[in-house]
């Protein structure tokens, strides 16, 4: 397996693992929890978290394929 098909699929791993979190929490395209006292917004606040560290991630295999 090449370099770039490696990043590629790490990119679609990360993006499905991404998706089915946020769907497995069932926040649908509410991002607005106001509660902040609630379990949901807790596991909001985890969700955010983790996707800017996969998103940030994202953004590095990006740079890597452009320079290939």
């Amino acid at each position: 397996m090449t370099q770039k098909e490696q990043l590629l699929a790490e990119k679609e791993k990360i993006e499905n693992l991404l998706s089915a979190y946020k769907d497995e929490l069932g926040f649908g395209d509410d991002e607005n929890l106001v509660d902040e006292e609630t379990d949901e917004a807790e596991e909001f606040a985890t969700y955010l978290g983790v996707k800017d560290v996969l998103q940030k991630r994202l953004r590095r295999i990006e740079a890597d394929l452009q320079k290939l």
